[in-house]
């Protein structure tokens, strides 16, 4: 019979997790787009309030600067259409003093490697946890056989009832 793994407390477990959360956040806030997607018809408003001072083309993605509402502050928005801008949509944005230019591919392909390395890491993360865990129960048997085990032991006065309340509370972490 396995004895439970010394040292591994519910504390020290809820404090890796909590630990390993917090930088899975940290790293998909450092990934996420700077730019606040809009509807279309959310940035024709914006057009027409004349929160918008520039606009970047990239296909049928606009990447433009909104000045926020109060003017106070720019916040960078993003519009994915159908299609690209027409040349009549491009010289009406112009004539009404926004500022547009055709953008170049930027760090964003680097960004979205990112993405899919990060999601194939917790991937394979989860697999290799799966199988792990499934080889070690095979051989010494799962939490709830160990802590079936205790029971039938405490019930047989091999062990004691402080003896049978540290091994559930040992295995209780694993289940």
């Amino acid at each position: 019979m396995r004895e439970p793994i010394e040292g591994t407390s519910p504390t020290k477990l809820a404090l890796a997790l909590g630990g390993g959360l917090l930088a899975l956040v940290a790293l998909l806030s450092a990934l996420a787009p700077h730019e606040m997607p809009v509807s279309e018809e959310q940035f024709t408003d914006l057009i027409e309030a004349g929160d918008i001072t520039i606009i970047e083309v990239e296909g049928p993605l606009l990447f433009a600067t909104s000045a926020g509402g109060g003017g106070s502050e720019n916040r960078p928005v993003l519009v994915d259409r159908r299609r690209p801008p027409s040349a009549e949509e491009i010289s009406r944005w112009k004539v009404s003093g926004i500022l547009v230019s055709e953008r170049r591919a930027t760090g964003s392909d680097l960004r979205d490697t990112t993405w899919l390395l990060t999601i194939v890491a917790l991937l394979l993360f989860g697999v290799w946890q799966l199988i792990s865990q499934a080889r070690r129960h095979r051989q010494d048997g799962s939490p709830r056989e160990h802590i079936e085990r205790a029971e039938s032991e405490l019930r047989d006065g091999k062990i004691s009832r402080e003896e049978f309340e540290k091994r559930v509370s040992a295995y209780s972490v694993e289940l």
